[in-house]
């Protein structure tokens, strides 16, 4: 299957993580043809992830509000209203990023002949390659296996974000008003995300008492500690600053903990993670972003299987302290269970992540 000169539509709605995690796929697919024209079909919420990317010719951003939250006859005239659009484009092959069905469904609906795709459980009955993934991988490397389908050779694992110098010079003085300087240990806490448009997912949380203990001791050793996250994770930030003590031996711990929650834009949050040594996450799409500007990234996994989400990015770690918990991982095709006590993610202790920046820390050197 030779795609010169074909005009591709790639789908994918997902959140900020799952639409960087394609990005290997998507630049794979350029390189081995640049006379091929890429359209993204991504989703209002997350289409910020993509700006400014090289390998996307054309983003065609969707209602993924109505998509997946609006009544089902809202839904059906969206969907109808797409359908048009994407016909008159009179697109040569689609891949779809998603193992649904229905969005494989959709893609046969708009009349796209070359369709390609997952086979989830039998669900890639609309496609006319379907790509089966066996046994556990990286999500990066799934997406991967889709291209490679079709007979293009991968350019690595790599994910793909676009900084504008603008964006650069943003954080640049933020940190240094927030009084951040150049032989400071910096360390990102991102205590928030896993939510996006489609479902709110706290069972993915590390808890929150554990990075306000882990911020604070941060802060006293002397780190500069940057709280990261949206407007929507300002909750989680109030706290981290209520409980910092009114003063330790080595100094005032608050001038050791910056806080720009809600106040940097997607590219300026990674604009400020190039500027960390470390960041600290739980799985979440903040913790891709920052393994896709390539900082370590030490992460806390639970109810996922983290060899599917981990992040690549040099020297990372992460922590799934599973072995005597017979229940996780429990998400299973985009569903987790009702769980008002997610032992998986109570097991990863403040103790071991502390150990484990300083061991990272030494490792990297201060000012690398």
């Amino acid at each position: 299957m030779g795609f010169n000169n074909y005009k591709i539509l790639i789908i994918k709605l997902g959140a900020i993580g799952d639409l960087l995690m394609t990005t290997p796929a998507i630049r794979a697919l350029k390189k081995a043809y640049p006379t091929t024209h890429i359209s993204l079909l991504a989703g209002k919420s997350s289409k910020m992830t993509v700006n400014g990317n090289q390998y996307i010719d054309e983003l065609i951003e969707c209602d993924d509000y109505i998509i997946y939250k609006a009544r089902f006859l809202q839904k059906a005239r969206y969907a109808l209203s797409l359908f048009y659009l994407l016909r008159k484009k009179k697109f040569d092959a689609v891949i779809v990023f998603h193992r649904d069905w229905r969005f494989n469904f959709f893609a046969f609906l708009c009349g796209i002949p070359e369709r390609v795709g997952f086979d989830r459980n039998g669900e890639g009955r609309f496609l006319t390659k379907k790509v089966m993934v066996i046994g556990i991988k990286h999500n990066i490397d799934q997406y991967l296996e889709v291209v490679k389908a079709i007979g293009i050779h991968d350019d690595g694992r790599d994910m793909d974000f676009a900084i504008s110098k603008e964006a650069e010079n943003v954080a640049d003085k933020m940190l240094q008003t927030g009084g951040v300087g150049k032989g400071d240990i910096v360390i990102g806490i991102l205590a928030g995300g896993a939510s996006n448009i489609k479902t709110d997912m706290p069972i993915k949380r590390w808890p929150l008492e554990n990075y306000i203990e882990l911020s604070n001791q941060m802060a006293a050793d002397g780190c500069k500690v940057i709280l990261l996250g949206a407007e929507s994770d300002r909750p989680n930030a109030d706290a981290i600053l209520k409980h910092v003590p009114e003063g330790l031996n080595r100094g005032r711990v608050s001038h050791n903990i910056l806080d720009l929650t809600g106040k940097t834009t997607l590219e300026e949050t990674a604009a400020v993670m190039k500027r960390c040594n470390l960041i600290v996450a739980h799985d979440s799409g903040p913790m891709h972003l920052a393994s896709a500007v390539g900082v370590p990234v030490i992460s806390i996994f639970g109810p996922t299987d983290p060899r599917e989400y981990y992040p690549l990015s040099p020297n990372s770690y992460y922590f799934w302290n599973v072995e005597n918990i017979k229940c996780a991982p429990c998400y299973k095709d985009g569903e987790f269970p009702d769980c008002q006590n997610p032992i998986c993610m109570n097991a990863v202790t403040v103790e071991q992540v502390y150990q484990k920046i300083g061991e990272l820390i030494i490792k990297r050197g201060v000012n690398n």
